[in-house]
């Protein structure tokens, strides 16, 4: 018999080898947060050069469907950033910036189109009001990537 709880607990897994170690169950879910977030930036970009076409197929053509598209896999990223973001502890303060730009730009998007005379005045409202608050995405990366990558044994 022992007198440490870390010696009996020790102890305890050797004599049960399916007992779960939370440690790997960390680092799995670290690794897999890093994959998300290596994911962002390539989808942001994607997002960019497909907003670039929906400007020009809205000016040639009058047709929205990739803005459309756009603005869907938009949502889509936003979901990720978020579950990503919650899981890490990522500050709201942190991503603000990236925030406030893209919901100010959805907003001026949205008002530009409901005044809109004709497919110019879309493509421009994209051009405007959106894509440059997608540039806004690289503090932002940066600071989550900040907070996942932390070492746990620095302050």
């Amino acid at each position: 018999m022992s007198n440490s709880v870390v010696l009996a607990s020790t102890d305890e897994k050797q004599a049960n080898p399916e007992s779960f170690d939370i440690q790997i169950a960390l680092e799995e879910l670290e690794k897999s947060l890093m994959y998300s977030v290596d994911q962002l930036a390539p989808a942001i970009e994607s997002i960019s050069v497909q907003l670039h076409r929906a400007a020009k197929n809205i000016r040639e053509e009058g047709d929205a469907g990739i803005l459309w598209a756009c603005l869907d896999n938009l949502q889509h990223f936003l979901k990720l950033l978020e579950t990503i973001t919650v899981t890490a502890g990522v500050p709201q303060e942190d991503i603000s910036v990236f925030d406030e730009a893209l919901s100010d730009s959805l907003k001026e998007l949205e008002d530009r189109m409901n005044e809109a005379t004709c497919a110019e005045d879309i493509a421009v409202a994209i051009e405007v009001a959106l894509l440059p608050a997608l540039e806004t995405w690289n503090g932002c990366e940066a600071a989550v990537r900040r907070i996942i990558e932390r070492d746990p044994n620095t302050p």
